[in-house]
């Protein structure tokens, strides 16, 4: 689905997809919510393609979920073919994790590990991307040993999982800290200093992680974190962090907390609902993308990047290939070359078996 015009993909129903030829052109035959004589005008008009673009298929195509045709036996489901060029052939697939490699329960589904597996066997290189620190990371490190890379504070770090080192690192240098502390304290923020070997954080906000819209976080941070009494005084033990966070209260105050940093020569991005995040200046996922693939011998045309938020603009920027989720707000979707489905029903593994073929 290598179109940009296919962006609304996710608009579709189609639990089951597959690849085929007809006159020499590759095709995905994809299933529509309509009847089968009206598939061919409804799937263009949805994708904004030509309808010489699309072949309706005779007789209704159910796909794989009988449990939907069961509660509504009136649902009709027709296949149509969709003439396309394959996504091109990637080397390196930069996958972010919150809300995109992880479904809501922070868990990887069974189906989207089979689809990394069938990456890895036809030779990709798979790198989480993500704005987590690898102490946060070697849970899944554990989990799914066959994503050799991380990309982890946003950049910052690029680390081998099977070394256990990292091989490139760009962090905040001390001269930073003391405007960066006074506005966390300002506005009642909760800071958080992410070293290579640690995650801190007060003692005091790790009990309130609710004020902060993080409570979902806060089982890892109590068991992966470093609690402290007073980050200020942290702060003098170190020159230089890989990445700070500050996760406000409201996205009022992280707005106002933002205009009294963006002066510093600093990397900023916002992620979850009210966190500004820090990293040394040069520091993005899409740098460290293509740091990684000039390191593995890959090039730029041929790295895909799947994300959903603004923290991931840069990468799907970048990116050879931008997949974004569907769950992702239209603003991100806007930059995708495709509209995978959302990260509860495997959207990456959707993504990669577009790229690589395959049915299940």
């Amino acid at each position: 689905m290598g179109n940009s015009r296919l962006n609304h993909i996710e608009e579709l129903y189609f639990t089951k997809t597959y690849y085929g030829t007809e006159d020499g052109r590759e095709y995905v035959a994809v299933s529509v919510r309509c009847p089968v004589e009206e598939a061919r005008d409804y799937a263009a008009g949805i994708m904004d393609l030509n309808v010489n673009e699309i072949k309706a298929v005779p007789g209704f195509w159910y796909a794989d979920d009988e449990a939907l045709y069961d509660a509504d036996p009136g649902f009709a489901c027709s296949r149509v073919n969709v003439f396309h060029k394959r996504i091109p052939m990637c080397g390196l697939i930069a996958v972010d994790m919150d809300a995109t490699l992880l479904m809501s329960d922070k868990t990887v589904a069974p189906a989207t590990i089979m689809d990394i597996d069938k990456a890895v066997a036809a030779g990709v290189n798979l790198a989480y991307c993500t704005g987590r620190a690898i102490v946060e990371m070697k849970k899944y490190f554990a989990e799914l040993p066959q994503i050799r890379y991380a990309i982890c504070y946003s950049g910052a770090i690029i680390y081998d999982c099977v070394e256990k080192k990292a091989i490139y690192k760009n962090e905040v240098d001390a001269k930073y800290f003391e405007p960066i502390i006074t506005t966390a304290q300002k506005y009642g923020g909760m800071l958080t200093f992410l070293t290579e070997d640690e995650s801190i954080v007060s003692a005091e906000d790790l009990e309130h992680m609710e004020d902060f819209h993080m409570g979902v976080y806060k089982p890892m941070y109590i068991k992966v974190t470093r609690r402290v009494k007073d980050m200020k005084e942290e702060s003098t033990k170190h020159s230089s962090i890989t990445k700070i966070n500050i996760y406000f209260r409201n996205v009022e105050d992280r707005e106002k907390g933002y205009n009294e940093l963006k002066h510093l020569p600093l990397e900023f991005a916002y992620a979850e609902k009210t966190s500004l995040e820090m990293n040394a200046k040069g520091v993005t996922k899409g740098i460290a993308m293509l740091k990684l693939a000039e390191i593995l011998g890959v090039s730029a045309n041929e790295t895909m990047a799947i994300g959903d938020a603004d923290n991931d603009k840069d990468m799907l920027k970048r990116a050879g290939f931008s997949v974004v989720m569907g769950n992702a707000k239209q603003s991100i979707k806007a930059l995708a070359d495709m509209v995978t489905k959302d990260n509860d029903h495997n959207g990456v593994g959707y993504a990669i078996r577009a790229m690589i073929g395959g049915t299940r």
